[in-house]
């Protein structure tokens, strides 16, 4: 006898409902019960029987509404299992359904509101299963068919929604057949991973839906009745204790009418008293033992009864989506909870792996290598990459090329090569994307992202990218991750003088000097990087006979200056950093219109910043407490001057403009548009505790406050809203120029990492945050509602199965508030947000929100004598009021960011290193599709779209060293694929800039410890130039043309 009880859930299931909308689901549950093993052979088998109680809590998202759904239910279950693998299961179960929602519709008085409505109803279910489990060997590798049916029911349920609309649900059955097979691989007692695929029948009919309004009455058909459709799956089973067990499955399914295209399932499932999963196995009935792990599982319905891995039982299923028609003639959208039946398969786990070590705070010495030292390990329970600058050395690459080379995150050089980059992770926005330096959050918000090009690569001692699950260690809870940059430790006496040149202008120079002060050493870094950028590119079909024409690029150099001043001891880190650019602003090739207008120079534009930071910080261990503060402040300058406008007024003014080019005055600028300076001030303050709470916890605790200003000043400043309207010609609802924004920022977050066994290896790691956005100046009835705590958290586990493999998987829910620059615009090139002034996107307020899921597998050990290390990730993404920048088609308007309903993501990570004595090899590749579920909010100038990354990004490196270890050699391959620049999803094919791929080559040699030298070729094939956008088989000028081939050469002292 045993009694048991588990935990499960579904992350996700998208569903295509009726007439062409999007449904989203999610659940989960507990589940307890009761089993009997007889003690009696009965045909050559053994026979469970048992009961259980279940409760399934349910989330149903659409376009238009949300719903909660709720079950509670009963089951008997008997299955037999023979001795040769054959065997069949029986199960009836009863459950009370329940579902409240809500939808956008006409509240019954003609005006568009939220109507609410709810039923409650009762559904039956009695499911059979045969099959049979072959050996193909004795190493665990086995093969299953198995055949299927359920009948269920369910009753008349009749409800009146908020609007007072009647609704009617005839109760109706369902009949479902399958015929399956597996097959997969026993891991001795530990795991148990499986593929498979099935073939799935509903031969009952439909139900009917019947409304009423007064006296009129209707009916509709909501439910299809005979469907077919393949199921394909892939998942694993883990043993994480004596009595315990961790399920996980991923299902696709194809050719279904209900549309029902992917779900994600796991579950814990513990047992107590008799026979155990690992007892099972020394379980006698009539002189016969239980055959494996796989086998060994006692009978739990929902995530599977005895011995089976897919079943069929009535859940809440997706929410179907019915069309009346009320006496008023409006439309009323109703999402209603159905019951079909969901198919759950067990499933496997994913990535990296960990040790038992908890109590390490000192992450230690680095080393370069294809396995990651045990320190990397434990940064993170979710999925990590480090980058090593100093292996490129010499390569004149800065880092959004140093980042190039991580799965999952996209580059985007918004402004072309060198000049404004951002980081986009998983399909999020950059805005998602936290940026920290040394603990500092580099995101402000007067920016709309952090501008990568803007930091040194010549500081930085290591790179950390974090997707998906957030440590606790980094305020606030990224919706796309973190990108975390540690800079150079001082050491003692030792130093660098690094200077090159490249193709175009380019000239690079960093020096660098450490020496011992005090109790620990004081480094000392200045750093210059000049382009002038002036290279020609080609507009394809620029003439009306379909010729090209050449120009030359203006107005695209840069000049960076940085420094650092660092003192840093056991316990004490002190920071001065500043940093001088002054970067000229290339616009963009739109149209042919700006390429002529390119040889009068009205384009050119010009922005100086000036950047200062101080940082102090203190961190120490008393017993098995790590504690950690810092105290920092930044001081960010921003001058924008549009150059080219004041020479075309001046110009106007003269009458010696072209005669083809308007004549302008300064009131034909808008606020911000002929100059703006933008001043923000930044105070921010961290507390970190880290305690290990006997042998199985690690608690960590983090806590930030921000408080910013910026005082903000352009061109007609103080223009009114009214005269905006008047001279745009359009009603914008905009408001008036604010000449100072004041925000403060409140973030805690609650880390608790769990061992779960023995050996230290399985860990459960979950985490809590609450965080809370002040901004002065926004009004509007939302504002309080904003300034509300928002929370959020998430789950990640890791295992490590054996030498070579492990898993990682998370799950977790994100909040962020949008910035001053997303929500008021710059004027310059970003307008105020429209979309603001009625509360952002049906109601939802100005917070996006989102949730992920990861699932990864990492692999280490020995391939052709090479150390290697390979991971396969998983991830699926949704963020919900995303902010999405919309962009005027043609001509030189503002842009804005306006607020969309949501916006799905989903793809593959590969990371593949290898390792030999002399040569290395890394691949980083990712497959990404994006796509919009919203409605497409409508603002003034139309409806908004998102941005999508390209499908497929692929990064490889290859060094040789060879013998004297003197000389280097190295090459580097990038692909890019199609970027999507307009539509509804990654496949449009409206609007899109060309695939395109580059090849690196260049050498390395040391002349002696001290001098080296560095010479390089990029883009060798001068591919870049060959990258167009395309509309409709009609190719444009790229908006930021790309260099095409360039050559660099490094020399470098040290001493």
């Amino acid at each position: 006898m045993k009694a048991f009880g588990q935990m499960f859930g579904m992350v996700s299931i998208d569903a295509t409902a009726g007439y062409g909308r999007r449904a989203n689901n999610s659940y989960n549950g507990v589940q307890i019960g009761y089993d009997k093993l007889l003690g009696k052979n009965f045909y050559n088998g053994k026979i469970y029987t048992g009961f259980y109680f279940t409760k399934i809590d349910g989330d149903s998202h659409t376009t238009t509404g949300n719903g909660e759904q709720n079950s509670y239910g009963i089951g008997l279950y008997s299955s037999w299992v023979g001795n040769k693998g054959h065997y069949l299961d029986a199960a009836i179960n009863a459950a009370k359904l329940k579902n409240d929602y809500y939808f956008t519709g006409n509240t019954g008085d003609g005006t568009i509101g939220q109507v609410k409505g709810n039923s409650n109803t009762w559904g039956y279910g009695l499911g059979l299963q045969y099959g049979k489990r072959n050996e193909f060997n004795q190493d665990g590798w086995f093969w299953e068919p198995s055949a299927s049916f359920f009948l269920g029911h369910v009753d008349e349920n009749s409800y009146t929604l908020g609007n007072g609309l009647a609704i009617n649900e005839k109760g109706y059955d369902t009949a479902i057949g399958k015929l399956g097979l597996k097959a997969g691989k026993d891991f001795g007692d530990k795991a148990h991973v499986y593929t498979g695929i099935s073939y799935g029948k509903e031969f009952a009919g439909g139900q009917d839906v019947h409304q009423s309004y007064g006296s009129q009455t209707g009916k509709i058909l909501t439910t299809g009745g005979n469907d077919t459709w393949w199921e394909w799956s892939v998942g694993a089973k883990a043993k994480i204790s004596p009595t315990g067990i961790f399920t996980l499955d991923y299902i696709k399914t194809t050719g279904s009418d209900l549309g029902n295209e992917w779900s994600i399932n796991g579950g814990f499932n513990w047992s107590w008293g008799g026979f155990s999963p690992v007892k099972a196995k020394q379980a006698k009935v009539a002189g016969e033992t239980t055959q494996s792990f796989a086998k060994a599982q006692t009978p739990t319905v929902v995530l599977g009864m005895p011995q089976v891995d897919n079943i069929t039982v009535p859940q809440l299923g997706g929410a179907t989506t019915v069309v009346v028609e009320n006496s008023n003639d409006n439309n009323n959208t109703i999402n209603n909870a159905n019951t079909e039946n969901t198919y759950v398969a067990s499933s496997a786990p994913a990535t990296t792996s960990t040790d038992g070590n908890l109590n390490i705070f000192d992450l230690g010495g680095l080393t370069v290598e294809a396995q990651r030292p045990d320190w990397e390990k434990n940064l993170s329970p979710g999925q990590v990459s480090v980058i090593y600058p100093k292996a490129f050395e010499g390569e004149q690459k800065n880092l959004p090329e140093l980042l190039d080379r991580v799965p999952g995150l996209f580059i985007q050089r918004v402004n072309g090569v060198g000049h404004y980059t951002v980081a986009r992770m998983r399909g999020s926005t950059a805005a998602q994307v936290s940026v920290f330096v040394d603990g500092v959050m580099m995101n402000l918000t007067g920016d709309a992202a952090v501008n990568l090009s803007a930091i040194p690569a010549e500081n930085i001692e290591r790179i950390e990218v974090y997707r998906g699950y957030v440590p606790a260690r980094f305020a606030g809870a990224p919706m796309g991750g973190v990108i975390n940059i540690i800079t150079k430790k001082p050491t003692e006496g030792h130093g660098h003088i690094r200077q090159g040149v490249r193709s175009y202008g380019g000239y690079t120079a960093d020096y660098e000097y450490s020496m011992p002060l005090g109790s620990g050493s004081l480094m000392a870094t200045y750093s210059r990087d000049i382009w002038q950028g002036d290279f020609d590119f080609t507009y394809p079909s620029y003439n009306w006979d379909g010729t090209s024409e050449e120009f030359n690029r203006r107005s695209n150099g840069y000049q960076n200056n940085n420094g650092m001043l660092k003192w840093q001891d056991e316990h004490w880190t002190v920071k001065a950093t500043w940093k001088k650019m002054h970067e000229e602003l290339a616009v963009g090739m739109v149209n042919k219109y700006l390429a002529y207008n390119t040889k009068y120079d009205y384009l050119d534009r010009y922005l100086d910043l000036n950047y200062k930071e101080i940082l102090i910080g203190h961190r120490n261990t008393i017993g098995n407490l790590d504690y950690g503060w810092h105290l920092a402040y930044v001081d960010s300058e921003k001058h924008y001057v549009n150059t080219g406008a004041y020479r075309l007024i001046e110009d106007s003014a003269n009458n010696t403009k072209p005669e083809n080019i308007y004549k302008v005055t300064e009131n034909s600028y808008l606020p911000g548009q002929l100059w703006g300076n933008y001043h923000s001030k930044k105070w921010n303050g961290n507390l970190n505790l880290s305690m290990k709470m006997g042998t199985n916890h690690m608690i960590e605790l983090n806590a930030d406050f921000t408080r910013e200003t910026m005082n903000a000043n352009g061109n007609r400043w103080d223009l009114t809203q009214e005269a905006i309207d008047q001279q745009t010609g359009a009603t914008y609802r905009v408001r008036k120029m604010l000449s100072k924004y004041n925000n403060r920022e409140y973030h805690l977050t609650l880390q608790d990492t769990i061992t779960l066994n023995d050996d230290g290896d399985f860990k459960l790691t979950p985490i809590l945050r609450a965080d809370k956005v002040e901004i002065e100046g926004l009004g509007g009835a939302w504002a309080n509602e904003d300034n509300r705590w928002k929370y959020s958290g998430a789950l990640a586990l890791q295992k490590q199965i054996n030498k070579q493999w492990s898993f990682k998987t998370s799950w977790g829910t994100y909040n962020r508030h949008p910035n001053f620059y997303e929500i008021f615009g710059d004027g310059g090139f970003i307008g105020q947000n429209y979309g603001f002034t009625t509360g952002g996107t049906k109601g939802m307020g100005l917070w996006e929100s989102g949730r992920q899921f990861d699932f990864s597998l990492n692999w280490q050990g020995k391939i052709a004598k090479a150390d290697t290390d390979t991971i396969l990730t998983y991830y699926k993404r949704r963020a919900e009021n995303q902010m999405i920048l919309w962009t005027p088609r043609g001509g030189n308007g503002l842009s804005f960011y306006a607020p969309t309903s949501a916006l799905d993501s989903y793809g593959i990570e590969l990371s593949h290193n290898m390792k030999w004595q002399r040569l290395n090899i890394s691949l980083a590749a990712t497959w990404q599709k994006s796509n919009d579920i919203s409605d497409k909010v409508t603002h003034n100038w139309g409806p908004t779209g998102s941005s999508f990354v390209p499908e497929w990004v692929i990064n490889a490196r290859m060094d040789y060293l060879f013998p004297g270890d003197k000389l280097n050699i190295f090459g580097e391959y990038s692909y890019t694929d199609r970027e999507v620049l307009a539509g509804d999803d990654s496949n449009d094919d409206t609007y899109y800039r060309k695939a395109y791929s580059v090849v690196n080559l260049g050498v390395k040699y040391k002349f002696d410890k001290a001098w080296r030298l560095n010479v390089g070729v990029n883009d060798i094939f001068d591919k870049g130039k060959d990258v167009f956008i395309v509309s409709r088989s009609y190719h444009y000028a790229n908006t930021y043309p790309l260099v095409g081939r360039m050559y660099y050469t490094t020399l470098e002292y040290s001493f």
